[in-house]
């Protein structure tokens, strides 16, 4: 009676396995540190006003947030003629997306969430919250952040069509068709090959998309 309740439990873990295998999406994880790492090689960076006001930024953080977003922090100063530089911080909000066509991740949807400068003169908080908006929103909207490269993935996904990005605390998960999966399940490599695929995806889609199969 034992030996038969051992092998009924094999057979099942056994068919469990090959459901994972070969019919569920495959992920893989990137964590944000690398993420931070490539971001960090465009910075620091400067940006100057005709009215002579220039910004310097450095040291940019991505975290991750709850609505499958990221928070941006970056350290800032601001200069001025005839008085000293005025250190502060600026905090963003953005979504991540990857473009299929150079398989690279890029921010995306940024919002300007919160400028701590205490001492900007008089009469130009709105001015400066003018330029932040216009300049670095759209510097950071520029910089790839990470590009995929099959030898850091399993080697499953080489070919694979990645459907889906998700933030989850330090990691970045990334979620592929699966090329082993029967050509009727969504996970399959062979049902998204059929779909006229997007241009790209994005985090904020993938929060509200997700299809285990």
């Amino acid at each position: 009676m034992f030996k038969k309740l051992l092998l009924v439990i094999f057979v099942l873990a056994l068919g469990g396995l090959s459901t994972w295998y070969f019919c569920l999406p495959i992920t893989a994880s990137v964590e944000l540190e690398v993420l931070n790492q490539h971001l960090a090689q465009h910075w620091p960076a400067q940006q100057k006003h005709w009215q002579l006001l220039q910004l310097s930024w450095q040291s940019p953080q991505l975290q991750s947030t709850p609505q499958n977003r990221f928070q941006i922090h970056l350290n800032g100063e601001v200069k001025l003629p005839f008085i000293k530089p005025l250190p502060g911080q600026v905090s963003v909000l953005s979504d991540l997306n990857y473009r299929y066509a150079n398989q690279t991740f890029y921010l995306s949807n940024l919002s300007l969430e919160s400028i701590q400068f205490a001492e900007l003169p008089a009469g130009q908080s709105e001015h400066f919250k003018n330029m932040v908006n216009q300049n670095l929103l759209t510097q950071l909207s520029q910089i790839p952040v990470y590009q995929v490269k099959s030898g850091e993935l399993p080697a499953r996904v080489a070919d694979a069509h990645l459907t889906a990005l998700q933030l989850k605390g330090p990691l970045l998960q990334l979620t592929f068709c699966n090329p082993l999966a029967p050509q009727f399940l969504s996970a399959s490599c062979a049902a998204q090959n059929q779909k006229t695929l997007p241009r790209e995806i994005t985090t904020a889609t993938s929060a509200s998309t997700q299809d285990p199969l």
